[in-house]
């Protein structure tokens, strides 16, 4: 009798323990990147933004629209089920990557449910999408650490996509013909003038800061570097820049003037489209002095080349340009005008440097 009541609070103890626990059993686990094609029940191809244009019907999801990704992931798993006869078609993606999980959650012995979650990654954005549907199986067996980690997992995705909708971080190179004007808007210099310049150009490369990317209007800044550079159509002897030494028995090969700044951009963003900005804001700049900036001048005396670099004295310290960009996709065409003078009183002529060019974001 004895026994027969030990076998019998031992049974009752293990059915409790069993219902009171909690389980999960992972179903389906996978990432699949841009270029793989998965043979599940049908053929999953996630495909490039250049492929998706030669393709049919494909799939996509540029926001964080919960039904759009909704149906893509139930599109998907019903994918992964599709028998023999339905395997003919092949479901495309566009996606950098896309990453299916399904797997059954139980609160007790035999009431389950099942998890989807589907994480959709494009152009360095990732949506995420967890869902709770009826399950088709009904017995399985796992730990409560096991869908801690599960969930654990899918709240961090989470919160790495909010923390990119706060700020997202960008590095650009530009490049844009430069020049100044000394008379009015984008007035230039007679070509007549010792100051006329022939041909410019202006680099920047910069660290960019966005905060609140995904807003129709987001907020700008970062740190750069830039370089432009002025070739001077008659040189400085002629009554330019530098006058001495006169060099009237010397034959100018080149003569230029070399300015660096570390600057600071501040731009409002009106994101109009995912593929389509403008921006207008200033950049402001600190003169940087190196060795090979300031005036400088080539010329050649019984066949031998000097060149002479004068120093950036007459230059002003600090200076604030005026921007305005269009973006689109990963390229913007900008223009800048300068709002102060490039030089110091010490010269009569104003010079206000502009530019126009292209720049690359990555």
């Amino acid at each position: 009798m004895v026994r027969k009541i030990t076998t019998l609070v031992a049974l009752v103890s293990l059915f409790t323990a069993f219902n009171a626990v909690k389980a999960q059993e992972i179903q389906f686990n996978k990432t699949i990147h841009q270029g793989e094609t998965l043979k599940l029940g049908k053929y999953i191809s996630v495909v490039s933004k250049e492929q998706a244009k030669n393709l049919k019907d494909v799939k996509t999801c540029t926001s964080e629209d919960k039904s759009i990704l909704y149906r893509l992931g139930e599109e998907l798993f019903w994918a992964l089920q599709a028998t023999n006869s339905e395997q003919t078609d092949t479901v495309y993606i566009w996606a950098d990557s896309i990453h299916l999980e399904k797997k059954l959650v139980s609160n007790s012995g035999e009431n389950l449910s099942e998890i989807r979650t589907i994480v959709f990654y494009l152009n360095e954005n990732n949506y995420s999408l967890s869902y709770v549907t009826e399950p088709e199986i009904s017995t399985f067996t796992a730990s409560m650490e096991d869908i801690g980690k599960a969930f654990s997992k899918v709240s961090k995705k989470n919160t790495q996509t909010q923390k990119k909708d706060l700020l997202d971080i960008n590095f650009a190179i530009g490049t844009s013909y430069l020049n100044w004007a000394n008379d009015g808007f984008y007035s230039l210099p007679q070509s007549s003038d010792p100051f006329s310049v022939k041909n410019g150009i202006r680099t920047d490369i910069f660290l960019q800061f966005i905060i609140f990317p995904k807003n129709l209007i987001s907020i700008s800044t970062g740190i750069g570097v830039q370089s432009n550079t002025f070739w001077f159509r008659n040189g400085f002897y002629n009554g330019g820049f530098i006058t001495q030494p006169a060099l009237d028995n010397y034959s100018i090969k080149e003569s230029s003037l070399i300015a660096r700044y570390i600057t600071v951009p501040l731009t409002i963003d009106f994101n109009l489209n995912k593929d389509f900005r403008i921006h207008i804001g200033a950049i402001g700049g600190i003169n940087c002095i190196t060795p090979h900036s300031g005036f400088v001048r080539s010329f050649e005396e019984v066949g031998q080349i000097t060149t002479q670099y004068s120093g950036l004295e007459p230059i002003n310290p600090f200076k604030l340009d005026a921007m305005f960009g269009i973006s689109f996709d990963e390229f913007t065409l900008y223009a800048n005008y300068a709002l102060t003078d490039m030089f110091a009183s010490l010269y009569k002529f104003q010079a206000r440097p502009f530019s126009f060019g292209i720049m690359m974001w990555y």
